[in-house]
């Protein structure tokens, strides 16, 4: 009996249901933390698959080995040839790299994490006005209807380029705005020395990348992760991968 009481009441849980609740809230994680919840929502839980592999009994730490490109002195006729020389090692081995001396102010970076941070730490009926899934949006779990289980996570968003899709800047919070454009300037400089670097590692005209509008698309998104009271049993942020040609985090 007791094996068919626990089967009823799993059968009976209604998804969809907790689902649009969260949705319709328009507060996020943010607002399930800021509740005071002991237990996280039902469909945050990932399944067993995915739980066995949070807390592995060991493995090396291979972050130092991810390889460090350092674009100072680009320009120069004598590093820049070993600048294209270590992309290329970087790009067939690993098929990442990340750069430093990459002429983006510390202080940029850092006012841009804290405006973001900033607007998802406001009230939510501040917040709420934002709210939805299309650009210049804040939200939760863009996929949370249809992926196999929400994680505990909350974005903002923005279309930078092109123009045609991109938010108009008096549209944005203005909390993040005058970070959001100082960053849309510095990032579009950086992703266009990369891509040249790339061309030449491949043998194309350094603009190749460029004309072909490789970096006519760009968006910035702010994730934000709050306190989790079992995180155990969920994640931040689901396995996935991007398929942007350059990809920013900090």
């Amino acid at each position: 009996m007791a094996a068919t009481t626990t089967t009823d009441v799993t059968s009976s849980y209604d998804l969809i249901k907790d689902i649009k609740e969260f949705d319709h809230t328009k507060n996020g994680v943010k607002g399930l933390k800021d509740s005071g919840i002991t237990s996280i929502p039902k469909f945050f839980i990932q399944p067993p698959k995915i739980l066995s592999t949070l807390n592995p009994p060991s493995q090396t730490n291979t972050s130092n080995n991810i390889p460090v490109i350092d674009l100072e002195n680009i320009n120069s006729q004598t590093h820049r040839p070993k600048v294209v020389e270590q992309i290329k090692e970087a790009a067939r081995e690993w098929g990442f790299f990340q750069v430093i001396n990459h002429e983006i102010p510390i202080s940029v970076i850092d006012e841009t994490i804290q405006a973001f941070i900033s607007f998802h730490e406001q009230p939510g009926e501040v917040k709420a006005k934002y709210y939805g899934r299309e650009n210049g949006s804040y939200s939760s779990n863009i996929d949370v209807y249809h992926a196999k289980a929400a994680t505990w996570h909350d974005y903002l968003k923005f279309w930078m380029a092109p123009e045609e899709q991109a938010v108009k800047v008096e549209d944005t919070p203005e909390i993040v705005r005058k970070e959001a454009v100082a960053w849309k300037t510095f990032a579009k400089k950086l992703a266009e020395d990369v891509m040249e670097l790339l061309c030449e590692w491949i043998g194309l005209e350094t603009s190749r990348f460029k004309e072909l509008s490789c970096s006519g698309n760009r968006l910035l998104v702010g994730n934000y992760y709050p306190y989790c009271p079992q995180p155990n049993l969920t994640l931040g942020f689901a396995p996935h991968t991007d398929s942007n040609l350059i990809f920013g985090e900090k």
